[in-house]
């Protein structure tokens, strides 16, 4: 027997010298005439014949001859799946070998008998088999009563059959009841029922845990692992199966029961799931207008969280219920607002309740005043100029006064100024600020211009003036000056100063000069004395003129001597010596009060002079003398003045007094 590609795969041989035979060649059979032959073992028309590669051996004589016609073997020749729980399945495979060299093709299997539903048969594979090759068939016993179950499993081909017969044991296993109902529960709350689970076999059964759950509404329901697994026969034990809805409405799931041995049950699982009643509560306050608001809403006797909603009527602008419940917001209405506030629970269910919020006004404007406010007087009575405003939520135009108004005439003082505001409804506040009006202006002096005056006596010119001084506040104010109007101002050129203060201590100076010159009036006048006081004897002599043309000359010599007590150690008085060396200024007067005497008058009768010279024999002293000639004879009427200074105008020696003795002449100048 060659295959398709010319390859020897079985071969006999019935001589010794035969080319085709495997092993021992078979027995001749004789040359009688009988109807005789050979067939492979076991012989007939079995399915799976002998072939060890040996004739001798896996041939056997047949007679009379019947030839065999086998194309397709199966192996194993039967199949027997022992037992198996109610429920579960087993597989096993039988394996079609093609005997021909050609390619077989196979039909679809077929299963016969009275038990042929406990099994079922699989498609060859492949379906085209090729000589010598082989196919495979999966057959699965499935029983659906305990019981022995057998059956024929046929396939069929377009070079033969091949019948392999079936069977198998249905055991019942575990059984529990098919469905179980957990009645009616609210969201979030839960029920409990067990199902009990029956070993109905011979042997021990073990259970396979977890059990699974399945569906859509699996969530809803959850199954127990149960305290032992394993159930021996004869014996049951419970599980308890849980409903725990979270939303409203019919729920159904199929628990699935599963063990090692003793098969699956599934379990039809079913539940109703209703609302409880949903309480919303609050206790909303007033809430004031333009304010920040904020209150809280809570539900009670569903599962939460708990979602929160207006479900009618209308919330206040500016006011917004958020879904945690939160009232929030800043109102922009006044009024009374009613609303419907609905909670949805975790699970679905919803509850209601009205409520009315109320939005008022009273919160006072808010009234903005200055600083307090300084302003320097500009008169006796100072206006003074401020705005205050005030700004209201609720009322876009609230009122503004205040006492005393803008633009009141304030005094030199503080004066408080009280405001206040009020808006639409009735809300009012104050506020104050105080208006300082200071004066810190001195009043303006009125001074006259610089004076002149021709001096008459050697003292000087009497002069007088006028000053004056007007302030802002308090009008005309006395002015005080010094030298005051009216004084004598001596020779040179003097400063008054004046002055004049307010009510309010403000002081303002001013300054103006009076010069007050010597006349040029020419003179001559010579004079020679003494002035006695105690112990000093004071002498002197001069002579001064002065000339039309203004030119001064003179000369004086001064002592000074003192007795007594003022001796020097060898016994000698203290004796003072100055001598000018020159006159700097000489002045004529004729003074209304003093007459020189009988003779004809020389128009002049005193006279300043003054210049510099030598003490006690030290240059850099200066002097000032005055000499009037009061009348004949001197002692007694005419007078003599001077005043010795060092360089650093210390008095060194001084006199003032009527003459002692000798006289001061006034003569006649020759022009």
């Amino acid at each position: 027997m060659l295959d398709n590609h010319g390859v020897i795969v079985d071969q006999v041989g019935l001589s010794v010298g035969s080319a085709y035979k495997e092993g021992a060649t078979l027995a001749s059979l004789g040359t009688a005439n009988t109807d005789r032959g050979y067939e492979r073992k076991p012989g007939g028309a079995s399915v799976t014949l002998q072939d060890t590669d040996d004739n001798a051996t896996d041939f056997q004589p047949i007679s009379p001859g019947t030839p065999q016609d086998v194309a397709l073997t199966a192996a194993p020749t039967s199949l027997d799946f022992g037992s198996a729980p109610l429920g579960t399945t087993r597989s096993l495979n039988v394996t079609i070998k093609n005997l021909l060299l050609s390619s077989v093709t196979l039909n679809a299997p077929a299963i016969g008998g009275s038990d042929a539903g406990a099994f079922i048969a699989a498609a060859p594979l492949p379906t085209v088999v090729a000589g010598g090759a082989t196919a495979t068939v999966a057959v699965i016993f499935q029983p659906a009563r305990a019981a022995p179950l057998t059956a024929d499993l046929t396939i069929g081909s377009d070079q033969g059959i091949v019948v392999v017969p079936v069977a198998g044991t249905g055991t019942p296993g575990i059984t529990v009841s098919p469905t179980l109902d957990l009645g009616t529960v609210a969201p979030g709350a839960s029920s409990s029922s067990a199902i009990t689970i029956t070993n109905d076999d011979t042997v021990t059964i073990d259970l396979t845990v977890p059990f699974a759950i399945r569906g859509a509404d699996a969530a809803d329901f959850s199954a127990a692992s149960p305290l032992v697994t394993a159930i021996a026969a004869g014996n049951h034990i419970d599980v308890d199966v849980t409903f725990h809805p979270t939303t409203v409405g019919g729920k159904s799931a199929s628990l699935l029961i599963t063990s090692a041995n003793g098969g699956s049950r599934m379990v039809s699982l079913s539940g109703l799931s209703g609302c409880r009643t949903i309480a919303v509560a609050a206790t909303l306050p007033a809430a004031e207008f333009g304010v920040a608001y904020s209150q809280m809403l809570t539900a009670g006797g569903g599962t939460s969280p708990y979602t929160f909603s207006v479900v009618s009527g209308a919330l206040p602008g500016g006011v917004l219920l958020d879904s945690a419940g939160a009232l929030t917001g800043t109102p922009t209405e006044l009024g009374l607002f009613s609303f419907t506030a609905q909670a949805r629970a975790a699970t679905g269910c919803t509850g209601s309740t009205p409520f009315v919020l109320s939005i008022v006004d009273t919160t006072p404007p808010s009234l903005t005043v200055p600083g307090n406010i300084t302003a320097e007087a500009t008169a006796a009575a100072t206006v003074v100029s401020f705005a205050a405003s005030a700004t209201d939520a609720a009322d876009p135009s609230p009122t503004v006064s205040c006492s005393p108004a803008s633009g009141f005439a304030f005094p030199v003082a503080t004066t408080t100024v009280s405001c206040s505001a009020t808006d639409a409804h009735g809300n009012g506040t104050n506020g104050r600020f105080t208006v300082t009006v200071t004066d810190h202006t001195p009043p303006a002096l009125t001074l006259p211009a610089d004076l002149t005056a021709t001096a008459v006596t050697p003292a000087g010119a009497t002069v007088t003036f006028t000053a004056s001084a007007s302030d802002l506040v308090d009008a005309t104010r006395t002015v005080t000056c010094a030298p005051a109007s009216g004084s004598t101002f001596a020779i040179g050129t003097t400063t008054v100063a004046c002055s004049a203060s307010d009510a309010h201590a403000n002081r303002n100076t001013g300054s103006f000069s009076v010069t007050v010159t010597a006349a040029d009036i020419p003179g001559r006048m010579a004079g020679a004395g003494t002035i006695e006081s105690g112990a000093l004897r004071q002498e002197f002599r001069f002579l001064v003129q002065e000339r039309v043309t203004g030119a001064d000359a003179g000369a004086i010599r001064y002592r000074a001597k003192t007795s007594g007590r003022g001796r020097d150690r060898r016994g000698r008085g203290q004796e003072d010596r100055f001598d000018a060396v020159r006159i700097t200024a000489v002045t004529f007067f004729n003074l209304p009060d003093v007459s020189p005497g009988p003779r004809p008058p020389s128009g002049v009768d005193t006279v300043t002079f003054a210049g510099t010279g030598v003490w006690n024999g030290r240059p850099g002293y200066s002097f000032e003398a005055v000499a009037t000639d009061a009348g004949e004879p001197g002692r007694g009427r005419d007078w003599f003045a001077i005043t010795v200074r060092d360089a650093g105008g210390d008095i060194v020696a001084s006199v003032n007094a009527p003459i002692s003795s000798g006289n001061i002449e006034s003569l006649r100048i020759h022009r």
